[in-house]
């Protein structure tokens, strides 16, 4: 059965995709080519992961086309697949609004799942994060360490006043043995914020050391000597990723963490908003979309394999941001089909990307056969018209196929887009997608979004945060002498 949107779109009477233009059952409506015939995007599943690539410039219609295909996965799939095998679906948005869109979409077409979405918005209500309560199948406090430790020095080396000088090999040890000792306290009271404690001071340090269950902590915290340089330069940034604000301080010192297992169960739509950090702090948004999206991924890829269980899709919008996520991107493209994990990567161009990072972008262009290019500067529409060959049947020389898509990728209208897979091309214009229809409705319905968005937010009444010295065991009583006093005293 083919999902029908065609009752979702503005305008009336666009020919609706028929069985014969099928890829698979359940395939998204993109849009229409120029003889008005429909373009469709097959939809992921354990046999066939569908990962793609989405470039587009700013306002050329890219979030909605993002969240319109998304919203059609989830309408048909609520309407024609078992609930134990519908897809659940990660979005880490640092703009929000793929997020909103695909929030508005759902009450106005399928409200039935509202109760399937999961809003987690660090920056707003936040909620528990507790990494010492963070349990993932197959990672271990070592190997949690190391990630928490490269997310750490990657986004505090990567903007503001610290972009300028990187972390170093001393300033990494010390921050994956501090960290390591902080995840490895058996106090449920306990979080990563004591590893900036720790190494603030010397006593810090010590009281770390006697309180952690990892031998490999404990043999570095116990003879490292830290100059107060290092000291002064790795706490300040593990506060700035761990405790720039109250509200972040609040959600990695929470009590308890949020089940990843519960989170990624089959149905669940899992939003993560992070355009609207504190004060802009870039490095929290970045810190979100790694920390968060590494801890994701790797309790996806910790599936068994073959994986016989429901589809999993990860959506990195503006994945420039994805600093860290280099080679769990490149494991998705890999392996993700034999663990039902399949991925979205979108971002303005790839010259951000390559700006960012160029080992993220050879990932990319290495591992996603299938893009969606619309409107894009001229390095990317030479970047992606040079690897088009005549297709086909079609007599024509490879330099003039090549000189006509770049032209047309450089003057491409807003909603109109090339879709390149092996083989395949086509320019199609988006649907017309009744968005303001559906943030009316949203509106609407302010109380219920309202409540979704608050439905894991952290409680309201604040707990004291716990400091190494609290956690470390009372000195017992110095016992009373009975040895007989002089007569001198």
């Amino acid at each position: 059965m083919l999902f029908d949107g065609s009752k979702f779109l503005r305008r009336a009477g666009r020919p609706s995709p028929t069985a014969a233009a099928q890829p698979s059952p359940g395939a998204s409506l993109l849009g229409h080519d120029d003889q008005g015939r429909p373009v469709l995007q097959a939809r992921p599943d354990n046999r066939t992961a569908q990962h793609l690539l989405l470039l587009a410039a700013s306002g050329s219609g890219k979030s909605v086309l993002l969240a319109w295909q998304l919203l059609q996965e989830v309408i048909w799939e609520t309407n024609n697949v078992p609930r134990d095998q519908w897809q659940c679906l990660f979005v880490a948005d640092p703009k929000n609004d793929t997020a909103t869109l695909l929030l508005e979409g759902i009450f106005v077409a399928c409200p039935e799942r509202a109760r399937d979405i999961v809003w987690l918005n660090p920056f707003d209500r936040g909620f528990d994060f507790n990494l010492n309560h963070l349990a993932i199948p197959g990672v271990s406090d070592e190997v949690k360490a190391r990630l928490v430790a490269d997310v750490t020095a990657i986004v505090s080396t990567a903007s503001g006043a610290a972009a300028s000088g990187g972390a170093g090999s001393r300033q990494l040890d010390a921050w994956l043995h501090a960290i390591l000792g902080s995840l490895t306290i058996t106090d449920p009271r306990a979080h990563v914020l004591l590893a900036a404690e720790a190494l603030a001071t010397e006593a810090g340090q010590k009281r770390l050391a006697a309180l952690t269950k990892s031998p490999q902590a404990r043999e570095f915290l116990q003879d490292a000597t830290l100059s107060e340089e290092l000291r002064s330069s790795t706490t300040a940034r593990l506060r700035l990723c761990f405790g720039a604000t109250d509200m972040q301080a609040r959600i990695f010192s929470s009590n308890r963490a949020l089940d990843l297992g519960d989170l990624l169960g089959a149905g669940k739509i899992v939003l993560l908003p992070v355009g609207d950090p504190p004060g802009g702090l870039k490095s929290l948004k970045s810190l979100w979309i790694n920390l968060f999206g590494r801890f994701v991924i790797e309790r996806l890829l910790s599936r068994p394999s073959p994986w016989r269980g429901h589809h999993a899709r990860i959506v990195l919008d503006e994945v420039q941001e994805a600093l860290v996520l280099e080679d769990a991107i490149e494991r998705i493209a890999t392996v993700g089909r034999s663990k039902g994990v399949s991925g979205i990567y979108a971002s303005q161009g790839t010259t951000l990307i390559a700006d960012a990072s160029s080992a993220l972008l050879k990932v990319l262009r290495s591992n996603t056969p299938t893009a969606i290019i619309g409107r894009s500067n001229f390095a990317d529409a030479r970047q992606f018209s040079a690897e088009q060959a005549p297709l086909p049947g079609v007599d024509e020389a490879p330099h003039a196929v090549q000189q006509k898509i770049m032209a047309s990728i450089l003057s491409l209208p807003d909603r109109h887009f090339w879709l390149l897979r092996p083989g395949q091309r086509v320019r199609f214009q988006s649907a017309d997608v009744a968005v303001d229809e559906w943030r009316r409705n949203a509106d609407q319905q302010a109380a219920v979004v309202a409540a979704i968005k608050a439905r894991h937010g952290l409680a309201d009444a604040q707990q004291s945060r716990v400091t190494l010295k609290d956690l470390m065991p009372e000195k017992p009583p110095r016992a009373a002498s009975t040895r007989p006093r002089s007569r001198f005293g």
